[in-house]
């Protein structure tokens, strides 16, 4: 039974194409349709007018959601599984080196922070790619709570007291005023047969 393996050998050629990927700065809403932008161009100016444009979508929880927070946990831990891996349909760019790439939420009752990695290929009129990614976050409130162990790791001596930071904050970091959160403890005993 004849097998057939495909290989390219090539000399290393600098790259030529220029891409740029913009989405949303601020996070959109679980149920939103996601919009990148995306700018493709030869490196001496010319857009890279119907060139090929492939990708993959990969939806990640976002836990340490907020930078200007480190070390503070947004989400639910007990959430179902929200990973996801997407391809997306291959397009071409138009005349002017553009297109928008649009992500249908498939998303939508998420109720923990995500981010969408966006990792689109430029093709070359020889069929070389130029890679390039960005991230998307979506939150799915303006203010959401958040969590912080004062320990190290994930285990604490058993002895001493387990102690947490507990907070209300948006997107931008700010902390905000809160009163009458529920806070539920649940132990799980795992020394059982």
């Amino acid at each position: 039974k004849p097998q057939l393996y495909e290989f390219l050998v090539e000399d290393f050629l600098p790259e030529r194409l220029a891409l740029e990927l913009k989405g949303s700065d601020a996070p959109i809403t679980p149920a939103a349709t996601a919009e990148i932008n995306v700018n493709g161009r030869y490196l001496y100016g010319a857009p890279a007018a119907g060139n090929r444009l492939s990708g993959q979508v990969y939806v990640r929880p976002l836990r340490e959601a907020v930078k200007a927070l480190p070390g503070y946990q947004f989400g639910s831990v007990t959430e179902e599984e929200l990973s996801q891996d997407l391809e997306l349909e291959e397009t071409a760019l138009d005349a002017d080196g553009e297109a928008v790439i649009a992500l249908e939420s498939k998303w939508a009752e998420a109720k923990s922070p995500l981010q969408l990695i966006v990792q689109a290929s430029l093709q070359e009129s020889g069929g070389r790619p130029i890679t390039r990614r960005v991230v998307q976050p979506v939150w799915p409130a303006e203010r959401l709570p958040g969590i912080r162990a004062l320990f190290d790791g994930e285990e604490t001596d058993g002895d001493g007291p387990v102690e947490f930071e507990l907070l209300v904050a948006n997107n931008q970091g700010q902390k905000l005023a809160a009163n009458q959160l529920k806070v539920r403890l649940v132990r799980e005993r795992r020394d059982y047969y």
